[in-house]
């Protein structure tokens, strides 16, 4: 036996000797033991370099039987994963709706946890968890937190398709915000109310009403909304074909939302810059920004919009003259589509591609046909 496979064998059988000894102990023995892990824990670090320890702390005090240190330090390992966007901050803020005495804070736990799947494409786990948040809002009285539920639902009925539940939600949401003296949930409901105008061909009303939810970010002192405004606003120059103000709206979206660290924006807006880019006939600077959208997607777990994203950079490699590349990001794309995306995006990209596959010729990649037609 080599050096290296006798100590990884010793390093095997080490493990299982330390299982089998944990699993020896008695059920006190063990408590007592997480209890003297997490006392040395603590005493080695300071209180401010317990973050990125959150977790590890966690467990030891839920196997120390220690609920309210458990409790602080799942919401401490939630707040440190969702910095990083990392899809475990969603177990930590359960673990803080299980654990949380104060109805409003598990309403609250509840509400975020229902926020991340939503923004993972997961708008059926979600629902459950807000409206569960929702209720709890109403009954403990808190106004500002059942607002803030209303609109949450209002988007998975965005997603959903179903606009006019959307709308009534978004209104009701809104006249809490107002009440409340919530200006950014008045702001992103203005948003989404923007959104349904334009998705009923209603662009001068959507335009107008994304006007003033820019300027009710801005009033409430929040950039990571102003950049979302100021990406929704490049949509709408897009949609009336005034390309290169949107193009420069877009540019100002892109560096206000890395600068307040709202990268879920950040991969938006350079998604919409690689279309309009394409657009302008800028093809090898749509596919770069293309490119930084996917890379940004990717990182934050924003599956819907890397789906999207991947489909309409398939075009754009198509358009380049590299058929290959783009049917494989149009596969991927479209698979990630089928399971994260929503059905209006799926009939825009199958449009889209198409047309585009007729342009170039090239057989249609929503085919099982491998090679492309003759001229290719």
């Amino acid at each position: 036996m080599t050096e290296t496979n006798a100590e990884l064998a010793y390093l095997f059988r080490h493990a299982l000797l330390r299982d089998a000894a944990y699993d020896l102990q008695l059920p006190a023995q063990r408590r007592q033991l997480h209890g003297l892990a997490l006392t040395i824990i603590e005493a080695t670090y300071p209180d401010s370099e317990r973050d990125a320890i959150a977790a590890e702390l966690a467990v030891h005090a839920r196997l120390a039987d220690q609920p309210r240190v458990e409790l602080a330090y799942s919401w401490r390992a939630a707040a440190f994963a969702r910095a990083k966007h990392d899809p475990e901050a969603l177990h930590w803020l359960e673990a803080a709706a299980r654990l949380e005495d104060d109805p409003v804070r598990r309403a609250d736990a509840l509400l975020r946890a229902g926020d991340l799947l939503l923004q993972s494409g997961l708008a059926d786990q979600a629902q459950p968890r807000m409206q569960q948040s929702l209720e709890i809002a109403r009954t403990a009285g808190d106004r500002q937190l059942e607002g803030s539920a209303l609109h949450k639902l209002a988007v998975v009925d965005l997603v959903r398709g179903r606009m006019d539940q959307a709308y009534a939600r978004l209104e009701q949401a809104m006249d809490i915000a107002c009440q409340c003296g919530d200006g950014e949930t008045e702001a992103m409901a203005l948003t989404n109310l923007a959104s349904i105008k334009r998705s009923r061909g209603l662009t001068t009303e959507a335009f107008a009403l994304q006007q003033q939810a820019l300027d009710a970010h801005r009033a409430a002192g929040n950039q990571r909304g102003e950049s979302l405004a100021l990406g929704n606003i490049a949509v709408y120059l897009f949609d009336t074909g005034q390309w290169e103000q949107a193009l420069h709206c877009g540019e100002q979206a892109a560096a206000m939302a890395l600068q307040s660290g709202n990268r879920r924006t950040h991969g938006i807006a350079h998604g919409n810059m690689g279309v309009v880019l394409a657009k302008l006939g800028r093809l090898p600077e749509a596919a770069q920004s293309f490119r930084q959208a996917l890379a940004t997607h990717k990182d934050i777990y924003n599956r819907p919009y890397e789906a999207f994203d991947r489909c309409r950079y398939a075009l754009v490699l198509l358009a380049l003259g590299d058929a290959q590349a783009a049917r494989a990001q149009w596969r991927q794309g479209h698979e990630q589509m089928l399971a994260y995306g929503d059905a209006a995006d799926l009939g825009i990209t199958l449009q889209e591609m198409r047309q585009a596959c007729d342009q170039a010729p090239v057989a249609h990649f929503d085919t099982n046909v491998p090679e492309a037609r003759q001229g290719a």
